[in-house]
């Protein structure tokens, strides 16, 4: 199992992004995520021998700030 080590960095809300120093991990206090529009991909792969299973699972997501933002199409 990979293991990985990083500064959480807590935002208040998405905006704040662009404002702090990147870091690897953030947490969002105040946020709203359109379900209607997440994108999903995936992938399966097996070893040769089948001993190994690999899968893979990509998400993409918007995140604004409220419920409004996406009425408006502002995203943050």
């Amino acid at each position: 199992m990979v293991k990985t080590t990083g500064k959480l960095t807590r935002l208040d809300n998405i905006t704040l992004f662009e404002k702090l120093p990147p870091t690897k991990f953030y947490s969002i206090d105040q946020y709203y995520i359109d379900k209607a529009d997440i994108g999903v991909a995936g992938a399966v792969d097996s070893s040769v021998n089948d001993r190994d299973l690999n899968l893979e699972l990509y998400i993409a997501l918007l995140i604004f700030t409220n419920r409004a933002s996406v009425a408006k199409d502002i995203c943050t």
